[in-house]
């Protein structure tokens, strides 16, 4: 008998402690993670029933999978303590209520593209923004991208469920203020905008949040903070891209052609992307011109130079071959290029403006064809991922593609200063004082180019 009540005791002592221990450690949680509800707006929380089951995302194959290895490393959104991961969560738990007939307190910000709203470069810029306000709102980002293809032809939804066509009707009966641009200050509309089911915007997100008083609260400030500690400059559109998309099995394929007929009989030990864009010099208008054709020789340069840089890190210095990958949007002007310079590779992608389609389609009015499109973003994608260093324009397309890439300060240069080419009246002088440093100093050096345009 007094072996049982012991027995008894201690089972009572042991339900006792499991208790106080599973309120304590709920208390201390409840303190460690402090809730602004006061403030942070309301909607469905991180843990509503499937939050917890975001399905595993691929990597991709081949090009994608190692930039999406370096974005998953960098940026960190597959980590659960980043606010990036934090909102996949969120935004996965609250489409789930809506699927489940529960959608009354989830709102929702859609972006959209149905009117001129640039190049992809552009788009992914004010993409990102869109994003952040998003997050910071706790709002379901949808994108609605039909021109000059529809955005689902060109990608795989990633991390987040984004597509406007699989969740519009989500979006029926629902209060709606269509964000107005950055120079409208209606105080009225801007009033309403941080209770509005959903929001519509077509433009940049960050400045016009940052004007509304309620963007100034605890929960905004400190969920800005931690984005920026985790968001690397410079990268931050990068990372959004490889948070929100996936390729398609056509942009895939495209993609790894490309890189194959490329590179088709060479296998150099290290690439170098160029990307010389021209603007509107190539459309027959007036306007902003990137890059005139006599600054050529300097971006060439300069790759040769950043190729030599690769190859004395290599094993075998002197067999450390390279290649420059030439992205221009002249045809005629890349395969001149590649004709005239050994080392230079091309694409067969016939350049066409996303905004404003290319040449005589430009002043007639015309767009992308659907295949144009997946041809931009094909060789987009593949100046972003395949070289070893950039040496860009002054543009959108060269700013997005090393951002999509994942390129740090150190592996991309402006071709326009870089300066490397030596006038043909200087090259004597150069050798000669290449020789006469390499004899008495012993050191390795760089040898600039002489200048050469394209005729």
């Amino acid at each position: 008998m007094a072996f049982r009540n012991a027995v008894l005791s201690l089972l009572a002592m042991q339900v006792a402690a499991t208790v106080f221990m599973s309120v304590f450690i709920r208390q201390i949680s409840t303190e460690a993670s402090p809730k602004y509800e006061d403030e942070a707006p309301t909607v469905c929380s991180n843990d509503d029933a499937g939050a917890d089951n975001v399905p595993e995302v691929p990597f991709g194959k081949g090009l994608w999978r190692d930039a999406s290895t370096r974005a998953r490393g960098i940026c960190g959104f597959d980590q659960p303590e980043s606010p990036l991961n934090e909102y996949i969560r969120f935004h996965h738990a609250a489409l789930h209520r809506c699927h489940a007939g529960t959608c009354g307190d989830v709102k929702f910000l859609v972006w959209q593209c149905t009117r001129d709203c640039g190049g992809n470069g552009d788009r992914l810029k004010k993409m990102f923004t869109a994003l952040l306000g998003a997050v910071v709102q706790r709002r379901v980002l949808l994108l609605n991208w039909p021109m000059p293809s529809p955005l689902e032809e060109v990608f795989l939804e990633a991390w987040v469920q984004w597509s406007y066509e699989s969740s519009s009707q989500f979006l029926y009966n629902r209060s709606t203020v269509k964000l107005p641009q950055e120079d409208d200050d209606d105080e009225e509309l801007l009033s309403g905008l941080w209770d509005a089911d959903v929001i519509v915007v077509d433009g940049e997100v960050a400045p016009v949040f940052s004007r509304h008083k309620e963007s100034q609260t605890p929960y905004l400030r400190d969920t800005m903070a931690k984005l920026k500690t985790v968001l690397p400059t410079g990268l931050e559109v990068g990372c959004a891209f490889h948070m929100l998309f996936l390729p398609s099995a056509a942009l895939s394929d495209r993609l790894t052609l490309l890189h194959t007929t490329a590179f088709v009989d060479r296998s150099p030990a290290f690439v170098v992307g160029v990307h010389f864009r021209q603007g509107d010099l190539v459309l027959n208008v007036d306007g902003f011109q990137q890059e005139s054709p006599s600054h050529f020789p300097n971006f060439i340069a300069c790759a040769r130079r950043h190729a030599a840089i690769l190859a004395r890190s290599a094993a075998q210095p002197e067999r450390a071959d390279h290649a420059i990958l030439l992205i221009a949007d002249d045809v005629d002007f890349k395969r001149h290029a590649a004709a005239t310079n050994s080392d230079v590779v091309i694409t067969d992608v016939k350049p066409c403006h996303v905004d404003k389609g290319t040449g005589k389609m430009h002043l007639e009015g015309g767009r992308c064809s659907s295949s144009q499109h997946l041809d931009t973003w094909s060789e987009q994608l593949l100046l972003a991922f395949a070289p070893d260093h950039l040496v860009l324009s002054r543009s959108g397309f060269s700013a997005t593609a090393a951002s999509l890439g994942m390129a740090s300060s150190t592996q991309r240069t402006l071709g326009y200063n870089c300066g490397q080419c030596i006038p043909a009246t200087g090259m004597v002088v150069h050798w000669l004082l290449s020789a006469g440093l390499v004899a008495f100093g012993g050191w390795h050096l760089v040898t600039a180019p002489p200048c050469r345009a394209p005729e």
